[in-house]
């Protein structure tokens, strides 16, 4: 078992730089099975093909923590 730190506080958002990324796909599922897959983050692969890997640096008590992740992605 991976040592857990506390989870992160983040604090507030920014203010004076407004961003808005959407992405949206409608799935016709209850919504705790699709966040009980998307929590998951290590499997994402299995789901996204684009993703090579997912993997935790470390981890907190609240089951968050930080991951690297590495994507194939078209360039130019």
């Amino acid at each position: 078992m991976t040592d857990q730190n506390e989870p992160f506080e983040l604090g507030p958002m920014p203010l004076g730089r407004p961003m808005e990324i959407r992405d949206e796909q409608l799935v016709r599922a209850p919504w705790r099975k699709i966040f009980d897959i998307a929590k998951r983050v290590e499997e994402w692969p299995a789901h996204l093909p684009h993703y090579r890997y997912v993997r935790f640096r470390e981890r907190a008590s609240d089951g968050g923590g930080v991951v690297e992740m590495a994507a194939y992605r078209p360039f130019g």
